[in-house]
C-alpha cells in the first residue's frame, strides 16, 4: 500500500510519444472505444479519455462488466466513445478519472487549469493507450486561454488491476510559465469514479435494466462498491505523488437498494508546481466477493511490462517495425500497424481465461490455460465459433510469418537482441493458440450453446444466490437469436486442423493426447446430429460440413489417432465426407439477381476450402481438386463483380437476424477484403486502398457502412473482419505482393508451408530455385500507376456513354459514416443546465417570437419548468398535453424494420395526467441516441409558451430560427444544406381559419398578435336577418420543419399546425412512413423528401377543408348559390333589398380577394417545395430498383392529388370572385334602370301638372281682361266711366281680351326659343338679341355677330 510519499520514476512518460514503442492514432479517422487488457481483464476508453467499461472473467456468465449510467446499445456507446471533449463537457454518465475543466465564471487562485487540444495520442506497443494534452489557464484579464503546461496520461492493465497514470507539469518547453505569479503553482481538479452499474453478457439485450443493491465502503482510502446480484465489487483508489487521497463524494451514501446504478463520483484538487511534475495514479479493480483487496502500488517492473524500456522483451512495436522492408514506405507501416493492433486486440481483449466444464487431468489443466475467444467486447460478449476460428487463423498465420522473416539488427540491438523479442512473441502466440483450441475442444460443442456465453453450464455452485443468477442468466441466453442455417461447431475442428498445419509447435504430445484426440468422436457425433436436423441445408452449411468432416479425417491421420481406442468409425466418417463432397460439387454458384450477403458467405467458405490443404487426405484426391476448382471459380466471380447500379428495397427482418443485407456490396469491408485476396499483383495497391477506406483511428476496421443492418454500429467491435483482413495482408506479404522483410530461406512444405493458400494462379515456392530467397515485389512505377488511372477513367467514361446499357454506379465512398458518426444534436443530453440563463438570448434574436412570448408570462420561469422537469400546477400539464410525439426507431439488432413509438393524446383518467406528462417530458428531454431514435416527429397543434421554449431550447433547437416565419404572415419555403452541420427543410403556410367565438375566447394560448375578427363583421351582420355571428376568422400559420443529418439518415420533424389532426397523422406515420423508411434505407435523402411530401400533402388536404368551410360560410352570408347565374333573379330583384345585397356582395368580394391572395402565395411556395423535393428524388431515381421507383412515384402522385384539392379550392375561390363581380355589376345596372323608370314617371306627373297649370293659366288669362275692364268701369270718380254705354263696355272687353291673348302667346313663343340658354344659366345679350331677332351688331373684324354657334 502507498502509505507515504515516495519518489516515482515516471519521467519516461513525458517523452513517450517520441519513443520507439509509440504508434500514433489516425486522428482524422473515425474511432470506436480504445479497448485494451490482459488475461481477460479489459478496459475501454473514449476519445476523451473517459472510462466506458471494465470487465473481468466470471465462471457463470463468462465475464462481468462495470459500466456507467448509459444504455447498452451500440449507438450509445459509440456516441460516448467518439466524444473527444468529454474532459471539457464532463459527461455525467461515464466513470473513471479525468480533469475537470476550469470554470470561466469563477476564476480561482492559485491558477485553475484545464485541458485543451491533444498534442499526441496513440498506442504503446499496439496495446496501451497514451494521450498528451496541453494544459491552459483562462486569463480573465487578457480574455484568452494561455498555455501553461502539459498533461500526459497512460492506461494499462496489470495483475488484474486497471491503472491510469497522469503526469502534470507546468512550463512550455524549457521555460516556466509562472509569469510573475507569486506561488508558481497551479491547481487541477480531478473527477474520479462516477455512476457505476454491473452487468453480464446475458443482460445485454434487456429492454429494462435489472435493479441491484449496492453497498459502498471505504477502507484505508480504498473505496469499494459491492453488487449483491453478482457478488462482485469494484475497488477504486486515487493517489497523488504516491499518497492515497481520501474520497469526497458528491452524493454520499452507504447502501443503495433496488436501483439500476449508484453514483460514486468524487472530486480531488491537486497542486502543480513549476519544475516538479505531479503524478496522479488511479486504480480500478473488479474483485470477487471473497477476494482480497488489490494493491494500488505501481509495479516495480512497470517500464519493462509496458515495453517502454530499451531492454524490454515486450517492445512489440520494435518487432513489427523490423518486419517491414529495409526502406519501407508509410503505407507499409500502416499495414503492420493494422496487423499488430489486430493481434494485440486478440491477445489482450478477446481472450478470456476460463476453466473447462469438462476438465482433463488435474496436472495438465492448470498448465494449459484455456481461453475463450469472444467475438465482440462491447455489444455481443459471447463466443462466436466462426469468429474464434478466424482469430486462431490470424494467430497461426502471424506465427508462421514472423518465424519465416530474416530480421536485421537495429540500433536497439545493443540493449536487447531482436531475436529474443521474436521468440517471446512467438511463445505468446503459441500459448494463445493452445488456450483457444483447448477451450473449443473442452467445451460442449453444441452450436447453439457456443453462441451464448463462455460457459453453458454452472460451475462451482456453492450457494443459492449464485445459482439463482445462473438460472436468470441462462433464461436470457436462450432469448438470443442466431443464424441456424449452418453448424458453427464445424469451425472448431477446422480451427484445430488449420492451426496444426500453420503452427505445429502448439501441438505438443500431451495437448494432442489429452485434448484433441479424445474430443474428435464427440465433434463428429454432434455435427451429424445437427446435420440430420437440417432438412434444407444452405450452400454454406454444405461447404462447412464438408470441411468439418475433412478436418476430422486429416486430424485422425496426421495425429496418429489409429493408435488410440476411439469411439469413431473412420469408414463411416469417410462415407459421410464423400456425400458432403458430392453436395458441394453440385452447388450452383451463379449469382442471379445481383449480389446478396449470403453470396459473400459462400465465397468466403469456398476460398477457405482452398487453404485447408485437402491434398493430405489419404483416401481420395477428389476433395483437393474440388477445392481448387471451386476456389478458381470463386476468384473469377469476385474479380468480375460489377459495381452496384441499382438499390433494392430494405431487407426483411429475417435477413437482419443473420446479419445479411441486400444493400450495395461495396458497403461491407469483407467484400473489399475478398477482392484484395484474389487481386493480381498490379491491382493489389488499389484494392488495399479501397479496403483501407474502412480503417478506424485505432487501426481496426468498420465492418460495414450499411445502415440497413440494424446492428451496423455494434459490428464495429467485431474482431472477425479485422482478423480476416490482417490474415489477407500477411498472405500478400508472404507472396510478395506487398512489401515486407525478406524471408530467411526457402522453407520446405513439410517443415513450414510457404503458403497455406494452394492457389493455382499465384506464385508458389515450388516455382523458385531452392537457393533463391523470395524477394519482395518492387513498387510499381509512377508511370504505370498513372496509366492505370487513365485507363480506369476511360473505362468509366465508356460505361457512362453506354447510357441504358449499363447504369452508372453509385459513389460508395460518399456513404462513409462521418467523424463523429452521430451529430452533436443527436448525442447531447436534451436538458441544458438550469437555469438556462445563457440560452435566453436565443429568444431575443427572434423578434417575432420575442413579441409572442412576453404576452404569456415571465420567460425565465416558464423555460425553467421545461428544463428542470418540475410541474407545479395542472396548467403545466395542460400545456405539455399540446404535444404529440412519434419516435421512429430502427428496432432491435435482430429486427431491421423501423418501429413507431407514439406518445399521443389519449383518453385517460385525470389522476394519471401528471405521471403521463412527466414520462412524456422525460422522453422529450433524453438523448435521442440513447432512446435509439432515428427519426422524431413532433406535432404542436397550439404553440404555447411552454412548448415554444421547449422547442427552441431542448426538443428541436435547430428549428428555432424558422419560427420567425411561423409567427409572421408570409408563406415561405426554404431548403438548405449547411455542409456537415445539417440539412434544413422548412415550409410555412400562412392561411385563414374559421373558429367559433366561444372557442377563441376560451383559448388562453391564442396568438394575439395575429389578425382576427368576427365573421361576418357586425355592420354586415346587421344587413340581413338570420346571419350566424358565432364565428370568427383568424389569420394562422402552419409550419413543417425538417432538420437533421445532411445524408438524411437522422432527422427531427416539427409540425406546427392547428389544422392537422393527431389521429390521422398517426395513421399516416404507422401505415406509410414506417414502410417507406424501411424500403428506402439505402437512399435516406429520397426517403426524407418523400416523407416531407407526404406530410405536406396532408397539410394541403387539411387547408383545403379549412378554406372550403370559409367559402361555405361566406356563401351563406352573401346568400350566393352555385346556380344563381343560371336560375334567374329572385324575389328581391328590383326591390330596396338589392342595396343591402349589393353591400354584402361588395364585402364578400373583398373577403374572397383576401382569401385568394393568401391562398395564391401558399400555392406558390408549395409548388416550390414540390419542385425541390422532386428534383432530389429524380437525382437518385437512376439508382433505384423498379419497385422503389414505383413506390416513390406513388407517394409523389398522392401528394399531387392532395395538392390538387387545394388548387381546386383556389380555382373555386377565383370563380366565386368572378361570380360576385358579375352579380355586383348586374345589380348596379338593374338599379339604374329602376331609377330611370321612377324619374320617367315623375316627369310624366310633372308634365300633367304643367298641363293642368297651363289650362288654369289660360282660364286665368281669359278672366284677366274682364277683371281689368270691370275694375276700370268701377272707378267712382272717373267721368269716362259715368258716360260709358253697354256696347262700349263690350268693345273694351273684346279689345283687352284680344290684346292679352296676343301678348301671352308672344311671350310663350319667346320663352320656348331661349329655354336652353336659361338652363345653362347664360344671359348673353347677343343670344337674347338673336333669340328675339334683334339686329346684329358689327364685330371687330368688320363682320356681324350671327348669334350662338350650332343653333338653328
Amino acid at each position: 500500500m502507498m502509505e507515504s510519499e515516495q519518489p516515482i520514476d515516471l519521467e519516461w512518460l513525458a517523452d513517450l510519444s517520441k519513443g520507439q514503442s509509440f504508434t500514433t492514432f489516425g486522428q482524422s479517422q473515425s474511432a470506436k472505444t480504445f479497448d485494451f487488457g490482459d488475461d481477460g481483464f479489459t478496459a475501454s476508453l473514449s476519445e476523451g479519455n473517459e472510462l466506458l467499461q471494465l470487465t473481468r472473467p466470471d465462471p457463470t456468465c463468462g465475464l462481468i462488466f462495470v459500466r456507467g449510467n448509459y444504455p447498452d446499445s451500440a449507438a450509445s456507446m459509440l456516441a460516448r466513445a467518439q466524444n473527444q471533449q468529454l474532459h471539457e463537457a464532463q459527461s455525467n454518465d461515464t466513470f473513471g478519472t479525468n480533469l475537470v475543466p476550469e470554470s470561466p465564471e469563477t476564476p480561482s487562485s492559485p491558477w485553475a487549469v484545464s485541458a485543451a487540444d491533444r498534442k499526441s495520442q496513440g498506442w504503446v506497443n499496439f496495446r496501451w493507450p497514451y494521450t498528451q494534452y496541453v494544459l491552459f489557464h483562462l486569463d480573465a484579464a487578457k480574455g484568452f486561454n494561455r498555455e501553461i503546461g502539459s498533461w500526459d496520461t497512460i492506461s494499462f492493465v496489470k495483475d488484474k488491476i486497471f491503472f491510469q497514470i497522469h503526469r502534470l507539469s507546468l512550463g512550455v518547453g524549457s521555460s516556466a510559465t509562472s509569469d510573475g505569479h507569486q506561488d508558481d503553482v497551479a491547481r487541477a481538479r480531478f473527477k474520479r469514479g462516477g455512476p457505476v452499474r454491473f452487468g453480464c453478457p446475458c443482460s445485454q439485450n434487456d429492454i429494462h435494466r435489472q435493479v441491484d443493491t449496492y453497498t459502498i465502503t471505504n477502507n484505508a482510502n480504498i473505496v469499494s462498491c459491492r453488487s449483491s446480484n453478482y457478488r462482485t465489487r469494484i475497488e477504486m483508489t486515487f493517489s497523488v505523488n504516491g499518497i492515497l487521497q481520501p474520497p469526497t463524494f458528491l452524493n454520499p451514501c452507504d447502501t443503495a437498494a433496488d436501483v439500476e446504478w449508484v453514483d460514486m463520483t468524487s472530486e480531488v484538487e491537486v497542486d502543480i508546481r513549476v519544475g516538479e511534475p505531479t503524478y496522479v495514479v488511479s486504480t480500478y479493480a473488479i474483485r470477487t466477493e471473497d477476494g482480497v483487496e488489490h494493491d494500488p502500488s505501481l509495479p516495480a517492473d512497470l517500464a519493462d511490462y509496458l515495453g517502454v524500456s530499451r531492454g524490454s522483451v515486450n517492445m512489440t512495436d520494435r518487432l513489427f517495425t523490423s518486419l517491414c522492408a529495409a526502406n519501407y514506405e508509410a503505407i507499409e507501416a500502416v499495414e503492420f500497424c493494422v496487423i499488430g493492433r489486430g493481434v494485440e486486440q486478440i491477445l489482450g481483449v478477446t481472450s478470456v481465461p476460463t476453466s473447462s466444464s469438462h476438465p482433463t487431468s488435474p496436472s495438465f489443466s492448470h498448465e494449459l490455460g484455456e481461453k475463450a475467444l469472444i467475438g465482440n467486447i462491447m455489444t455481443c460478449q459471447f463466443v462466436d465459433v466462426e469468429s474464434a476460428f478466424y482469430q486462431i487463423r490470424l494467430l497461426a498465420k502471424l506465427h508462421r510469418f514472423i518465424n519465416s522473416r530474416d530480421l536485421k539488427r537495429d540500433f536497439l540491438n545493443q540493449y536487447l537482441e531482436l531475436e529474443k523479442i521474436r521468440q517471446a512473441y512467438l511463445d505468446k502466440l503459441t500459448a494463445a493458440i493452445q488456450g483457444a483450441l483447448a477451450w473449443l475442444f473442452a467445451t460442449d460443442l453444441k452450436p447453439g450453446r457456443l453462441l451464448l456465453a463462455v460457459h453453458s453450464e454452472p460451475s462451482n455452485i456453492s450457494d443459492g444466490p449464485v445459482f439463482e443468477r445462473f438460472k436468470r442468466c441462462a433464461g436470457k441466453r436462450f432469448a438470443f437469436s442466431w443464424a441456424t442455417t449452418y453448424n458453427r461447431g464445424c469451425y472448431a475442428t477446422m480451427a484445430a486442423w488449420y492451426a496444426y498445419r500453420a503452427c505445429p509447435s502448439a501441438f505438443h504430445t500431451r495437448f494432442i493426447s489429452e485434448i484433441i484426440i479424445p474430443r474428435l468422436p464427440v465433434a463428429y457425433h454432434l455435427g451429424m446430429e445437427r446435420a440430420n436436423r437440417d432438412k434444407q441445408p444452405t450452400p454454406k452449411s454444405n461447404v462447412l460440413q464438408w470441411l468439418h468432416l475433412s478436418s476430422i479425417l486429416l486430424l485422425y491421420d496426421e495425429l496418429g489417432c489409429a493408435e488410440y481406442d476411439l469411439d469413431l468409425d473412420v469408414d463411416e466418417v469417410r462415407e459421410t465426407q464423400e456425400r458432403a463432397e458430392k453436395n458441394v460439387s453440385r452447388l450452383k454458384t451463379n449469382q442471379h439477381g445481383g449480389w446478396k450477403a449470403h453470396h459473400d458467405e459462400l465465397d468466403r467458405a469456398l476460398l477457405l476450402a482452398e487453404e485447408m490443404q485437402l491434398d493430405r487426405l489419404t483416401h481420395s484426391s477428389r476433395s483437393y481438386n474440388l477445392a481448387v476448382s471451386r476456389a478458381k471459380q470463386t476468384r473469377q466471380r469476385i474479380r468480375d463483380r460489377k459495381r452496384t447500379a441499382k438499390f433494392l428495397p430494405g431487407p426483411k427482418p429475417w435477413m437482419a437476424i443473420r446479419g445479411l443485407g441486400n444493400g450495395p456490396w461495396e458497403l461491407h469491408s469483407t467484400n473489399h477484403e475478398a477482392y484484395l485476396r484474389v487481386a493480381d499483383i498490379t491491382n493489389v495497391p488499389s484494392a488495399r486502398d479501397r479496403l483501407f477506406e474502412f480503417l478506424l483511428s485505432d487501426y481496426s476496421f468498420m465492418t460495414s457502412w450499411d445502415w440497413a443492418d440494424g446492428n451496423m454500429v455494434g459490428r464495429w467491435w467485431d474482431i472477425q473482419p479485422i482478423a480476416m483482413i490482417c490474415a489477407t495482408l500477411l498472405d500478400l506479404k508472404y507472396e510478395g505482393k506487398l512489401q515486407a522483410a525478406q524471408a530467411k530461406k526457402p522453407v520446405g512444405d513439410d517443415e513450414h508451408p510457404q503458403s497455406l493458400d494452394r492457389r493455382t494462379d499465384t506464385l508458389r515456392s515450388d516455382d523458385l530455385n531452392s537457393s533463391e530467397i523470395l524477394p519482395p515485389q518492387p513498387k510499381i512505377s509512377g508511370e504505370i500507376v498513372n496509366m492505370e488511372a487513365m485507363l480506369f477513367k476511360l473505362f468509366q467514361l465508356v460505361e457512362e456513354s453506354r447510357g441504358s446499357e449499363m447504369a452508372k454506379s453509385f459513389d460508395w465512398i460518399s456513404q462513409r459514416p462521418p467523424n463523429p458518426c452521430f451529430p452533436g444534436w443527436y448525442t447531447l443530453p436534451r436538458s441544458p443546465p438550469s437555469p438556462p440563463t445563457t440560452q435566453l438570448p436565443l429568444v431575443t434574436l427572434i423578434p417575432e417570437l420575442k413579441a409572442y412570448l412576453p404576452g404569456h408570462g415571465p420567460e425565465l420561469s416558464s423555460i425553467q419548468k421545461v428544463v428542470t422537469d418540475t410541474m407545479t400546477s395542472d396548467d403545466d400539464c395542460v400545456a405539455l398535453r399540446m404535444i404529440c410525439l412519434w419516435d421512429i426507431t430502427h428496432g432491435s439488432p435482430l429486427d431491421f424494420s423501423f418501429q413507431v413509438k407514439p406518445v399521443t393524446w389519449t383518453t385517460i383518467p385525470r389522476s394519471t395526467y401528471t405521471s403521463r406528462d412527466r414520462s412524456l417530458k422525460q422522453r422529450l428531454n433524453s438523448r435521442l441516441v440513447d432512446l435509439g431514435i432515428r427519426h422524431r416527429i413532433l406535432l404542436f397543434p397550439i404553440l404555447t409558451l411552454f412548448n415554444a421554449a421547449g422547442l427552441c431550447y431542448l426538443w428541436h433547437d435547430a428549428a428555432a430560427f424558422h419560427l420567425r416565419d411561423h409567427f409572421g404572415s408570409v408563406s415561405r419555403f426554404t431548403d438548405s444544406k449547411k455542409g456537415p452541420t445539417g440539412w434544413i427543410t422548412s415550409i410555412n403556410i400562412s392561411h385563414w381559419t374559421l373558429r367559433s367565438q366561444a372557442e377563441v375566447k376560451e383559448d388562453p394560448y391564442r396568438e394575439r398578435h395575429r389578425q382576427h375578427g368576427n365573421f361576418p363583421p357586425d355592420n354586415i351582420a346587421e344587413l340581413g336577418a338570420g346571419i350566424d355571428t358565432k364565428y370568427m376568422v383568424e389569420e394562422r400559420s402552419s409550419s413543417i420543419i425538417f432538420t437533421g443529418h445532411p445524408s438524411g439518415r437522422l432527422w427531427v420533424c416539427s409540425i406546427i399546425s392547428p389544422t392537422v389532426k393527431w389521429n390521422y397523422l398517426e395513421s399516416l406515420i404507422s401505415n406509410y412512413t414506417q414502410p417507406l423508411l424501411t424500403n428506402f434505407v439505402h437512399q435516406p435523402s429520397t426517403a426524407r423528401c418523400l416523407v416531407f411530401l407526404m406530410f405536406l400533402g396532408h397539410l394541403c388536404e387539411t387547408l383545403a377543408d379549412e378554406y372550403e368551410k370559409l367559402l361555405l360560410q361566406l356563401d351563406g352570408i352573401i346568400e350566393i348559390r352555385d346556380r344563381t347565374l343560371f336560375e334567374g333573379p329572385e324575389d328581391w330583384w328590383g326591390t330596396a333589398e338589392a342595396i343591402n345585397k349589393l353591400k354584402k356582395m361588395l364585402w364578400g368580394w373583398d373577403a374572397l380577394r383576401i382569401f385568394n391572395d393568401k391562398l395564391s402565395a401558399s400555392l406558390t411556395q408549395i409548388q416550390r417545395a414540390h419542385d425541390t423535393m422532386d428534383n432530389i428524388i429524380k437525382q437518385e431515381t437512376s439508382y433505384q430498383d423498379a419497385e422503389l421507383v414505383q413506390e416513390a412515384n406513388t407517394v409523389v402522385d398522392e401528394f399531387r392529388k392532395r395538392h390538387g384539392l387545394l388548387i381546386d379550392v383556389h380555382d373555386k375561390t377565383q370563380l366565386k370572385i368572378k361570380q360576385v363581380t358579375g352579380l355586383r355589376d348586374g345589380i348596379s345596372t338593374i338599379t339604374n334602370v329602376v331609377d330611370a323608370q321612377t324619374a320617367l314617371e315623375d316627369n310624366k306627373t310633372t308634365i300633367q301638372q304643367g298641363n293642368n297649370i297651363r289650362t288654369l293659366t289660360y282660364i286665368t288669362i281669359g278672366y284677366l281682361p274682364l277683371g281689368f275692364v270691370t275694375g276700370l268701369y268701377s272707378v267712382q270718380h272717373g267721368t269716362f266711366m259715368n258716360s260709358a254705354t253697354d256696347w262700349q263696355f263690350g268693345v273694351m272687353i273684346v279689345l283687352f281680351s284680344l290684346g292679352t291673348w296676343i301678348l301671352a302667346y308672344a311671350l310663350e313663343k319667346a320663352l320656348v326659343r331661349v329655354d336652353w340658354n336659361l338652363i345653362r344659366g347664360h344671359f348673353d345679350l347677343n343670344q337674347l338679341r338673336w333669340a328675339f331677332k334683334w339686329p346684329a351688331k358689327p364685330t371687330r373684324d368688320g363682320g356681324q355677330d350671327q348669334g350662338p354657334s350650332g343653333l338653328a
